[in-house]
């Protein structure tokens, strides 16, 4: 799912444009140490970050895509699910 079908703070997206992080994949193979190092980012586009990662039950973590666990890959689902405002299966 890409970043920019969410509502974030203009500072927070400037951050990840910059950073060329598209998708929410993108974020969560980061640390969450990483992402506080991109080019403008600071303590609040970090908080802002990881709230709306907590909020949709993942975090930020440097594992691969390939070794998501079923609960990050059910709660991306049910993310673009939301977007497209349609039932979860």
């Amino acid at each position: 799912m890409y970043l920019d079908w969410f509502h974030f703070s203009m500072r927070t997206l400037n951050v990840i444009r910059k950073a060329n992080l598209e998708t929410i994949i993108d974020v969560i193979s980061l640390t969450e140490v990483q992402f506080n190092r991109l080019a403008g980012c600071g303590s609040k586009t970090t908080r802002e970050m990881k709230k709306f990662l907590n909020t949709n039950g993942l975090d930020f973590s440097p594992v691969p895509i390939n070794e998501l666990t079923k609960l990050e890959i059910c709660s991306l689902h049910k993310l673009l699910a939301l977007r497209e405002n349609r039932e979860v299966v």
